[in-house]
């Protein structure tokens, strides 16, 4: 049937405010203020609740013949039943039949259901009276059926043509906040699997319509306790790498900032993200005025001291945070942990197993395991080793590393998997030949031994242009 139309002077129809939308998106959508493309959403709606209503119907009469062809099976007996008897093909005018009746059951559910028939009608109410929000509410009740459409496109550009509605009520923000408010927690209030997925999917496209810094600031954060609580952390991974470009899009202030890392960070620890966490807690804490929270500086230190041993440079700049030194001159268990952290930069194999022997109950109670520990830092030990010599004795290893020579080539080939250095063993020799090491630490002293380097290899290749001219000469 046509659909009923109302009057331009009948819905509010300015401007809509700029945005950026993606290419699929339906071009009635975007100017979903016109009264018309309202009703393209109420449509689709509609069609959508239609085609639920039909299935229940048809899934409904599947389990009525079922259950009618056990009955007439059971009556017939246990004799019968196990007669075999030949079934007659069914003829193509048979099966056409079957069809048509099947069409003409589906076509009187759909004229039957009531629910999409209300919809239409209280959807055609509120745009006769322009009333903007109670048409955006009527949709969001049933946001669940739209969500569970397996076209991830489709649900996308209903709630972007939504958006693009809400924004177009001018001059009362509080309407637009609520709306916007009623949205994201329609969108959050299911975490189950079925829909989970699109509805962090949608969540997550808002941010792109989106044309206000504070309403994007309220999705942003509302998709993340989503995506913790349904465990689709990983959908919103892009958006974490771009938090900081995101927060100076959007103007936020250095609160609003720090509640942003310090959620992300707490997001990303419990989902065992370590990386990521430590890198929000390492923004969090060089926000002016927001650098004085000792339990973020001292969850950041743990972690460092739990990170993978080549996270090198993440190490000495969580160290050289002010709010670590301030930990550290605090002293007690967590001036130990900054301690350990700058043993594990800067210390040798030997502080660490004082330390572990003096601190061992620090160590315990922020859960850092010491055996564990001593492994990293005789690798750790290995790279101090392998940037001071290219060919190392296996007997020198043992002893730097307090092993038996037994075990040396077993610690080069961890060090290896760990990307701390490329080398090779010569076993005839018992030599490791190291190729490239990793360094712990790069200061004064590296700097110095980095321009040593560059002047020898200027020199030696300008000894070799200077031999090619030479020989170049006489050809002349």
């Amino acid at each position: 049937p046509a659909r009923r139309r109302a009057g331009p002077s009948c819905f509010p129809t300015p401007a809509p405010r700029a945005m950026a939308a993606p290419s699929y998106v339906p071009q009635q959508l975007l100017q979903a203020v016109d009264p018309d493309a309202a009703l393209f959403i109420v449509d689709f709606v509609a069609g959508v609740l239609t085609r639920a209503y039909v299935q229940e119907r048809r899934e409904e009469r599947l389990r009525e013949l079922q259950a009618k062809m056990e009955a007439e099976a059971a009556a017939e007996g246990g004799a019968k039943k196990r007669k075999k008897k030949k079934k007659k093909a069914d003829t193509a005018e048979q099966l056409e039949a079957e069809r048509e009746e099947e069409a003409a059951l589906d076509a009187q559910a759909a004229r039957e259901c009531s629910v999409a028939h209300a919809f239409r009608e209280a959807c055609q109410g509120h745009v006769d009276g322009g009333d903007i929000s109670s048409f955006v509410r009527e949709i969001l009740r049933h946001a669940a059926s739209v969500l569970a459409l397996p076209s991830q496109s489709d649900v996308e550009a209903v709630f972007e043509g939504l958006v693009c509605i809400v924004f177009s009520i001018q001059d009362d923000d509080a309407a637009v906040e609520s709306l916007i408010r009623d949205m994201v927690a329609e969108l959050s209030r299911d975490t189950s699997p079925p829909t989970a997925p699109s509805r962090m999917r949608v969540l997550v496209a808002l941010l792109n319509v989106l044309p206000s810094s504070g309403e994007c600031y309220r999705v942003l954060t509302a998709a993340l306790d989503y995506a913790s609580a349904s465990g689709l952390l990983a959908d919103l991974g892009r958006c974490a790498d771009r938090v900081d470009d995101l927060a100076a899009r959007w103007a936020l202030d250095d609160a609003q900032r720090g509640e942003l890392y310090r959620r992300f960070a707490a997001a990303f620890e419990a989902a065992g993200d370590e990386a990521r966490a430590r890198r929000f807690l390492v923004a969090l804490l060089r926000l002016p005025g927001l650098g004085e929270d000792a339990g973020a500086a001292l969850r950041l230190v743990v972690a460092s001291v739990k990170s993978p041993p080549a996270d090198f440079s993440a190490r000495s700049r969580v160290l050289k945070l002010a709010a670590v030194q301030r930990l550290r001159d605090a002293g007690g268990d967590a001036g130990a942990m900054v301690e350990l952290l700058r043993v594990l930069c800067e210390g040798t194999l030997a502080e660490y197993e004082a330390f572990a022997a003096a601190h061992a109950g620090a160590m315990e109670a922020h859960g850092v395991d010491a055996a564990a520990l001593l492994g990293r830092a005789r690798l750790l030990a290995l790279c101090d080793l392998a940037a001071e010599r290219n060919t190392i004795p296996y007997d020198d290893v043992a002893a730097q590393l307090r092993v038996d020579a037994a075990e040396v080539e077993a610690w080069v080939v961890r060090a290896v998997a760990a990307d701390l250095l490329e080398a090779r063993m010569d076993q005839f020799r018992r030599e490791v030949v190291v190729s490239r090491c990793t360094r712990r630490h790069f200061g004064a002293e590296q700097w110095k031994v980095l321009q040593q380097q560059l002047r020898t290899w200027r020199e030696n290749i300008g000894a070799v242009i200077q031999g090619m001219q030479q020989l170049a000469d006489p050809v002349a």
